[in-house]
């Protein structure tokens, strides 16, 4: 929880690939109920833009006709940084700056912390792929609230409903947990709805593991059978 800073290395290659990473964020502040991510990675941290923007424009002078932005939690850049410049306001000024990059893509977003300026890169700028991967998790209110999640179903529904109107050809995944603790089958088909009401094509889904010393881990338990079906 002492760490402050995001790893100082640059990658300037990835050997046998076209597609390259870069890592402007670690860490997360939310303290969801499943996970030991914060205290496995620490609190959230960003990478400074000018070292974002030194990274890609060393990526794209390489070779690279794509760079990926990851992290734990990017939705959450730059909360810590001088100004606390949002994500999208950081895309703005990566794209003013390295022009010459072709293909810019997203990895994870919390729906819930997209800010304005984001969407509209999203919806309009066509150098940002046109593929939303949502860090979902469940589909049932009652169950996001458990998991400690901050959006609801409406706001996912809303989101991917109001990007397609804009870009038509965009992709959405997600990631969604099953068998989380006291889901029941009227839950668990409450998110089988959504995958099919908001379109998502692209899904990463994993049975519920419980994690010692979490608080989900202490609520009644689903078999894991079941969890597995």
């Amino acid at each position: 929880m002492s760490t402050k800073e995001t790893a100082g290395h640059i990658v300037s290659s990835f050997e046998g690939l076209v597609r390259s990473f870069v890592q402007i964020q670690n860490g997360c502040n939310h303290r969801c109920t499943f996970r030991t991510i914060p205290y496995a990675r620490g609190n959230n941290r960003s990478a400074p833009i000018s070292g974002i923007v030194e990274q890609v424009k060393m990526l794209v002078n390489n070779g690279y006709k794509e760079v990926v932005l990851t992290g734990v939690d990017i939705t959450d850049f730059g909360l810590d940084l001088p100004g606390t410049p949002k994500l999208g306001e950081m895309l703005q000024r990566l794209l003013k700056l390295v022009p010459e990059l072709p293909m810019l893509r997203l990895s994870s977003l919390d729906v819930a912390e997209i800010d304005p300026v984001l969407f509209e890169l999203m919806a309009h700028e066509p150098r940002i792929m046109p593929y939303a991967h949502i860090s979902l998790q469940a589909g049932d209110n009652m169950i996001l609230k458990r998991m400690k999640r901050r959006h609801n179903r409406e706001q996912i529904l809303e989101f991917c409903s109001n990007l397609r109107k804009l870009r038509p050809d965009t992709v959405f995944g997600a990631d969604i947990i099953a068998g989380f603790p006291t889901e029941t089958e009227e839950m668990f088909q409450n998110i089988f709805n959504l995958i099919a009401e908001a379109g998502l094509q692209l899904l990463h889904v994993f049975p519920y593991s419980s994690r010692d010393n979490t608080p989900a881990a202490r609520m009644p338990q689903i078999e894991k059978k079941t969890r597995q079906q």
